[in-house]
């Protein structure tokens, strides 16, 4: 299976104002709030989310977004402030399923948290300690039907708590906000670029294929540096080009 096949979505986010929410790969086309404007990107052009301007895309309708059974995840590749701030910035929600977002900076170091509600309680992990500033990172993250799972910069996918069944919500999938509010400190104000919408769990070959050394790999996610993909190319050759 190539990895474009486990894609259900994906969001360049490459093109200014009424295309920058374009799903390119299905038909999930996102609102832009605000005329959000287009910066220089780990792939192309990405999203320049000002935070005092209230920007940020959403989903037109409550569309799903999850699939326990199937498995679902997000990646997104997103970049930080040159100074953190006192607020707790998001960089993807659906408000009461999952979110993720940066911490304070003003009074100690800023992390990078998930958390995604159960039906009972919910599973919260520390993604990222200590993020740096002014940096690029890539973030995968997952959900099994059994467990949360993340990889940061390509890192060994960690395990994280057990997700057995799910919160439902009346909330829109938005990127660069807490969903439904117009708080301006919910909103996310640096870059966000490439996101994808995964409808199964990917394996750590294809992770590694996606972040490509830390270039990143534009959609269809074709080519890269997991050696899955240097296996099959291998056997390709043995067969003769088969």
């Amino acid at each position: 299976m190539a990895i474009v096949d486990k894609v259900r979505a994906h969001w360049p986010i490459d093109e200014d104002n009424d295309s920058i929410g374009e799903d390119i790969h299905s038909t999930w086309d996102l609102t832009d709030r605000n005329t959000l404007t287009s910066d220089t990107g780990k792939i192309g052009k990405c999203g320049k989310f000002i935070a005092y301007s209230q920007e940020n895309i959403y989903a037109g309708s409550d569309d799903d977004f999850y699939d326990l059974q199937d498995g679902f995840g997000f990646s997104v590749w997103f970049k930080t402030e040159s100074t953190f701030d006192s607020n707790a910035r998001r960089v993807l929600t659906k408000r009461n399923q999952y979110e993720i977002w940066r911490t304070s900076g003003y009074y100690g170091s800023s992390d990078l948290k998930i958390k995604v509600n159960k039906a009972s309680g919910n599973v919260t992990e520390t993604l990222i300690s200590g993020l740096g500033t002014n940096l690029w990172y890539f973030l995968y993250w997952g959900c099994d039907g059994s467990n949360l799972k993340y990889s940061v910069n390509g890192a060994t996918l960690t395990t994280g708590g057990a997700i057995s069944d799910y919160n439902t919500t009346s909330y829109k999938l938005e990127i660069g906000n807490w969903s439904g509010t117009g708080l301006t400190g919910r909103f996310w104000n640096s870059l966000i670029d490439e996101v994808t919408y995964w409808g199964s769990m990917l394996t750590q070959d294809e992770i590694n294929s996606i972040y490509n050394s830390g270039s990143g790999l534009a959609y269809p996610f074709s080519g890269g540096d997991d050696s899955a993909t240097m296996t099959q190319e291998y056997y390709r050759r043995l067969l003769g080009g088969q």
